[in-house]
């Protein structure tokens, strides 16, 4: 896996010093903060929507072996997609019950393509 962030990063990595430089500054108990070089790229990527999406590749591509339909595929991408976004965004109970109907009707589908 390429270089990521997370909050599992020990304290000698960017932006665990840049947090714990802020937490001092604001108690007074730091004054410089010191890093490395500037000139290094690097991939501000969080290493929780990597896994997720590697989660999801592996999910899409048994499913592909198990010769399941293109439209449930994407249909359960969707529906994936729709609960990421509602963790982060207020959705109504409208969406929330059209998805709870489009996860049975998935499921089901899925479970008689596989049986």
């Amino acid at each position: 896996m390429f270089n990521h962030e997370s909050e599992f990063r020990g304290d000698q990595y960017l932006v665990m010093k840049i947090i714990n430089f802020a937490l001092k500054v604001k108690t007074h108990k730091k004054e410089v903060l010191k890093i490395g070089s500037l000139d290094l790229i690097r991939d501000w990527g969080y290493a929780g929507d990597v896994a997720e999406a590697i989660y999801k590749i592996n999910i899409e591509n048994e499913l592909k072996k198990r010769k399941i339909d293109a439209d449930i595929i994407k249909t359960l991408n969707q529906l994936f997609n729709n609960c990421e976004m509602a963790r982060y965004t207020p959705i109504t109970n409208v969406e929330m019950e059209s998805d709870y109907k489009t996860a049975l009707e998935i499921i089901s589908k899925i479970d008689k393509s596989i049986n």
